[in-house]
């Protein structure tokens, strides 16, 4: 399994489509954070924008009424308040005046967002579990502050929630269909690759010179490295050939040597037997004048 899993990881395709979907994959992450941050950014912009008008608006109309009154004001918020826009308005120990009626009886801690509130900023707090955007303004009545209005939306944490889990998982599926695709399409390019393996390979076991490898139609890199085997090739071919040339010239050469030197040798071999037999016949035989020295 080990083996196998290491062939796999060793091929040129695997790497490709690994680098591949590796970069993918980086740039698609920070593309998405990028997106989301700005969206976050977006939208925080928006809920600050929405509670600015709404307090606004709900100041000058306060701003305009000849007497404070607590059922006016609970009237008023109930007239700006929505269902994502919650509305309260607090005196300066923090205790509620009056509400909007979506509110129920929660009360926003006054102590909690008085930095932001002087500061006319957007905050963000948690009350009864839910989290809330915030933005406060101080009433001032008589050239004196006499209380806090203060609107609160949702945060929609939720709902980012929801859209980054499909966004991640979106993701996730894209790069599986990319990371098939990819994979199909490089081993469809390297096709020819293995083709010219098998058939370097074949060549290899036979031991044949005069087969040649395939060259593609196209004129890309595995077509000229399919030529430049073939061109080796030949070139083995031509020097093997000059080899057998050369040993058939030895053998011709030892063969006519052999035929041309076999009669003087035979003739040689043939007297010289016959002269030993004279001899040890002349030594022998008295009759004969000279003995040895006949010779």
């Amino acid at each position: 399994m080990a083996h196998h899993f290491s062939h796999w990881s060793s091929l040129i395709r695997t790497r490709l489509t690994f680098w591949i979907i590796t970069m993918l994959a980086l740039g698609l992450l920070a593309f998405v954070v990028t997106t989301l941050l700005i969206a976050h950014q977006l939208l925080n912009n928006l809920n600050e924008k929405r509670l600015q008008q709404s307090v606004m608006s709900l100041f000058v109309v306060l701003a305009q009424e000849p007497e404070f009154r607590p059922t006016l004001v609970k009237s008023q918020l109930d007239a700006f308040s929505s269902t994502e826009v919650y509305l309260q308005y607090l005196d300066q120990q923090g205790q509620p005046i009056a509400n909007s009626t979506n509110l129920g009886k929660k009360i926003f801690p006054l102590a909690q967002v008085l930095p932001a509130i002087n500061a006319g900023n957007l905050t963000s707090i948690t009350l009864d579990h839910t989290s809330l955007y915030l933005y406060g303004r101080i009433i001032i009545v008589k050239g004196q502050g006499h209380g806090y209005l203060i609107a609160a939306t949702p945060t929609n944490d939720d709902s980012e929630t929801l859209i980054f889990t499909l966004m991640y998982s979106g993701i996730f599926v894209m790069l599986a269909i990319v990371a098939l695709l990819v994979w199909l399409l490089v081993r469809r390019t390297l096709r020819p690759l293995e083709h010219l393996v098998d058939a370097a390979s074949h060549i290899a076991l036979t031991r044949d010179h005069g087969l040649r490898v395939p060259v593609g139609g196209r004129p890309d890199e595995i077509a000229s490295l399919a030529q430049t085997i073939n061109g080796m090739l030949h070139s083995l071919e031509d020097a093997y050939q000059h080899v057998q040339k050369v040993n058939d010239l030895q053998r011709r050469f030892l063969a006519d040597a052999s035929h041309e030197l076999r009669t003087p040798l035979t003739i040689m071999l043939s007297s010289l037997e016959l002269m030993k037999k004279e001899e040890g016949r002349v030594r022998h035989d008295p009759t004969c004048p000279g003995g040895a020295s006949h010779f």
